[in-house]
């Protein structure tokens, strides 16, 4: 079976990770290092009192579990199938 349709479904999870970490990152510098807010107001979504930095970067991240999952099963149905060709490597590459 051709194996290029998973590449796509790599870098999606990849940005998803480093979207993950950077969401993490400015969750942990808003709580230790500005102290205008404390932990337990970070712990749920939606942060009203963040930065917009914040709120975005969590936007994002929910985005990111939302529709790539249809985006994961869809690839692992073709992957299945053995219908992987040129057009379909090309339609996941541009919905990455």
């Amino acid at each position: 079976m051709n194996t290029e349709i998973i590449l796509p479904m790599y870098y999606l999870m990849l940005l998803t990770v480093v979207v993950f970490l950077f969401s993490t990152l400015i969750r942990l510098k808003e709580i230790f290092l500005n102290k205008s807010i404390s932990g337990e107001e970070h712990r749920h979504p939606p942060f009203d009192k963040g930065s917009n930095i914040l709120k975005n970067a969590q936007r994002n991240l929910t985005n990111l579990f939302e529709f790539p999952i249809l985006f994961y099963v869809v690839c692992i149905c073709i992957y299945i199938t053995g219908n992987v060709d040129e057009y379909f490597i090309s339609l996941a590459y541009w919905f990455f």
